[in-house]
């Protein structure tokens, strides 16, 4: 998968680096998308059909 340029910064903005986004580019199957709450949901493959959430802080999770 690719994720576009304003995906990848928000990534990046949560502290993934370059070889974490092409870790989880072969993970992803669906589109990862930016939730209200700036935080990054991605979904993952089919091994493991779930999403996971990134944020820049704990209470963004919370």
């Amino acid at each position: 998968m690719h994720f576009d340029q304003r995906t990848q910064r928000a990534l990046r903005d949560v502290g993934l680096d370059t070889d974490d986004l092409q870790a989880a580019s072969q993970a992803v199957v669906e589109d990862g998308r930016i939730l209200p709450d700036d935080s990054v949901e991605l979904t993952l493959g089919p091994t493991i059909d779930d999403r996971v959430r990134f944020a820049p802080d704990r209470e963004t999770l919370e």
